[in-house]
């Protein structure tokens, strides 16, 4: 992240995007938790959401949502001009995931739970199978594939083909980005 003079430049966005939001419609559901947008912030409760946080929930807002879910499960480089943040999301996100996981499945799926991930059958073999809502209509599945004696761990984040509907696809690589941090215990 880069910082200029002790703020972030994710608090100089979020300050950008604040005055655009419109004041009849400031709250929504984050992860099970309600947060509400205020001139000062966004909160959940009375207490300031991170600013990460913060930005996607306003983005959120911002896009106004309208698609119906597709019941569709995407990879993120399937998303329309998802290929250009793929490379990353897998390398830096997936990949060292399954790293920090391998092994420690009960683990990962403790830290997921955190988040408001459930078990999700979705008729895809895996160790590990979990959604999560993010957002009212945008929820994210987790597939992991522990270690064995013959393949190395994997994951996987997907989304339902309609996600581009509530979120932009740089929101939806930040989004990963933020479950990530939580999941690793670093935000």
């Amino acid at each position: 992240m880069f910082v200029t003079e002790g703020r972030s430049n994710y608090d100089a966005v979020l300050e950008g995007l604040i005055p655009r939001v419109d004041w009849g419609r400031t709250s929504v559901s984050f992860f099970g938790e309600t947060c509400t947008v205020r001139e000062a912030g966004v909160y959940r409760k009375e207490e300031r959401l991170d600013t990460m946080g913060s930005i996607l929930v306003v983005r959120y807002l911002l896009h106004g949502g309208n698609g119906p879910n597709q019941g569709i499960w995407t990879p993120y480089r399937d998303l329309k001009d998802g290929a250009q943040f793929s490379a990353y999301i897998k390398a830096n996100i997936e990949d060292k995931l399954a790293l920090a996981f391998a092994g420690r499945r009960g683990l990962l799926e403790e830290r997921l739970s955190f988040l408001g991930a459930r078990s999700k059958d979705v008729g895809v073999r895996a160790d590990l199978s979990m959604t999560m809502d993010a957002f009212p209509h945008l929820s994210v599945l987790a597939l992991f594939h522990d270690r064995d004696e013959e393949f190395p761990a994997s994951f996987q984040f997907l989304f339902d083909a309609s996600a581009l509907s509530y979120l932009d696809l740089e929101s939806l690589a930040v989004l990963l980005e933020y479950i990530y941090l939580k999941v690793m215990g670093e935000a």
